[in-house]
């Protein structure tokens, strides 16, 4: 009877085991690949990768270690846009090669870098017509084989100018449509560093005045996406990707040209941009990940520039400064 009750007691173990073992399998048998979906954080921005939605095909990089297997700078593209996107591999896909939690990094957008430790990317940031290029987004998230759906919550790395341009007394909706406005004492060099998201000039060289609406360098202007015409107020807002700076040798300044016909000419108006006043803001700089939104009104004898205040990419608002001609 004894040596049955051991027997029986046995098996039932064995059974146990078995149980147990069906339920691990899946953790325990071979990699798992992992899954990887994506938002925009949305207290830190606000119309596409120039925004807070992802495009079909975006594609984004990659970086961690799981067990051994180091995967470094893997392609992903959006399957679903929106903002929250989900993404796939292009061609390597990522696994979970053990039961240990993985720390992925990512960014925005993809590079294919012929050296795998040359990890830096270059914008000039004058060529606004490319703004979904250096519209840079860093994100980090973490998966195991036991959760291997990896949420990579992404934030903008440049800072975005909203210029709200309006016309006042006898300047025209036309006259803001034909005028060329540009901004001066501005670094334009960016280096987008993809292993920690950082953001830093290339140089501290300032060129002259700049150009983003009417340059003859058509790639130089701010593209249609990234422009607002409202005639019945005669406004027009400009949106701009910059690079994050503090203005420490002299504010932003703001430049105006507009043809007023052969008798008057060309009227020329500037202004400066004391960062300083937004509320919030602290200091006189541009903020990564920071929306200013600055109001501008044109005259005829003066221009006239709001204090900046920020929205959502932590919106900064100016109130109205006066400037000469």
């Amino acid at each position: 009877m004894k040596a049955k009750y051991l027997f029986t007691a046995a098996a039932l173990l064995l059974g146990m085991s078995a149980c147990n073992n069906d339920e691990n399998e899946n953790l325990t048998d071979g990699p798992v690949a992992a899954t990887f979906t994506g938002s925009i954080e949305k207290a830190k921005v606000s119309t596409r990768m120039v925004d807070t939605n992802w495009e079909a095909d975006n594609l984004i990089g990659i970086t961690g270690k799981s067990g051994n297997t180091e995967y470094n700078n893997i392609p992903y593209k959006v399957t679903q846009g929106g903002a929250d996107g989900k993404f796939e591999a292009v061609d390597e896909q990522i696994y979970f090669q053990n039961l240990d939690e993985v720390s992925f990094t990512a960014y925005y957008p993809y590079h294919d870098f012929d050296d795998p430790t040359f990890t830096i990317i270059g914008a000039d940031t004058r060529e606004q017509s490319l703004q979904k290029e250096f519209d840079f987004l860093y994100g980090t998230g973490k998966g195991s084989k036991a959760n291997p759906v990896v949420s990579f919550s992404f934030e903008h790395r440049m800072s975005k100018v909203c210029l709200e341009v309006k016309g006042g007394d006898d300047v025209s909706f036309d006259d803001l449509k034909k005028a060329v406005f540009g901004l001066d004492n501005l670094l334009i060099d960016a280096i987008f560093y993809t292993e920690n998201g950082t953001i830093s000039p290339y140089n501290e060289a300032v060129p002259s005045g700049w150009a983003f609406q009417g340059n003859e360098t058509e790639s130089q202007n701010v593209p249609d996406f990234s422009v607002k015409e409202e005639e019945s107020s005669k406004t027009i807002t400009y949106t701009l990707i910059l690079l994050p700076q503090e203005f420490t040798n002299g504010n932003l300044k703001f430049t105006a040209a507009i043809d007023q016909g052969e008798v008057t000419g060309i009227q020329r108006f500037s202004a400066e941009i004391d960062l300083s006043k937004a509320d919030g803001n602290d200091g006189n700089k541009l903020v990564s990940g920071t929306q200013y939104n600055i109001p501008i009104t044109i005259k005829k004898t003066q221009l006239t520039v709001g204090t900046p205040t920020i929205t959502p990419w932590n919106k900064k608002d100016l109130e109205d400064i006066e400037a000469e001609m």
